[in-house]
């Protein structure tokens, strides 16, 4: 049997392939080598401001490079490997449907982390090499862990729900999906802030319970409550993108059998 650490660099491999996952990896090399050029030029003028670049830098990485590796990567993700033999080639070294998805969607989740997390990382060391005194590391080091945290939070969510929404649609559909759930509960809940007072309201979608995350961890910001909102959500919205995954994945199965 293949360990489930192969079964995951597996699905990390496969999800490389296609043209924008692998732009989506281009881009975020191109904006890591930005800010970390962006912190030295800040320590070269002997700015002190600097300690918050790691939180903008994992915001520009999920919403930027990110989501293009996430929807390059999922992209008729299940129906290609249904055609091209690689779902049967694991579900049948394993038995089960459940290890396709635990390769597809744990190496997407990888390589995503990879991408978000670790360029988040990346600025944050920088920073924090180029902090002017203790107080400054300090502040660095707080803000680069929360971002990391909210890059692998990040990176979970969105490839759970990319491969959910994309894995058996086509690209003009996928894009239909992708929007539907995605960004248009966000464009509903911020024309709905002005008019309806509800508690709650700043974590009621994908996108605000992300920013709730990673605002709740930043130093002088910290909100124990809005976290624990903002997890709850992510892990329910999760959870339900795991289910159709499985629902899909099982479903293929049958029809191979």
């Amino acid at each position: 049997m293949m360990p489930t650490q192969r079964l995951i660099r597996f699905g990390a491999r496969l999800a490389t392939r296609g043209l924008l996952a692998r732009f989506g990896l281009g881009l975020a090399v191109i904006w890591c080598l930005f800010f970390v050029g962006r912190v030295f030029l800040l320590a070269h003028r002997n700015l002190t401001s600097g300690y918050y670049l790691p939180s903008i830098a994992s915001v520009s990485l999920v919403w930027g490079a990110g989501i293009c590796v996430a929807f390059g990567a999922a992209l008729s993700a299940l129906k290609r490997d249904h055609v091209d033999g690689t779902f049967r080639l694991v579900v049948g070294r394993m038995g089960s449907a459940r290890a396709y998805v635990v390769s597809r969607v744990g190496g997407l989740i990888l390589l995503l982390s990879i991408v978000n997390a670790g360029g988040a990382l990346m600025v944050g060391a920088a920073c924090i090499a180029t902090a002017p005194n203790a107080h400054a590391a300090w502040l660095t080091l707080w803000t680069s862990a929360a971002s990391v945290l909210f890059a692998v939070c990040a990176s979970i969510v969105l490839g759970l729900v990319c491969f959910a929404a994309l894995g058996l649609t086509g690209r003009v559909s996928g894009y239909g999906r992708l929007v539907s759930v995605l960004f248009l509960p966000e464009v509903v809940r911020r024309l709905s802030l002005s008019r309806l007072d509800v508690p709650g309201m700043d974590v009621m979608s994908i996108e605000a319970a992300l920013g709730a995350l990673r605002e709740s961890l930043l130093p002088n910001m910290v909100d124990p409550s809005r976290f624990a909102r903002a997890v709850f959500v992510l892990a329910v919205v999760s959870a339900a993108a795991l289910a159709v995954v499985r629902r899909d994945a099982n479903r293929l199965m049958r029809e191979g059998a």
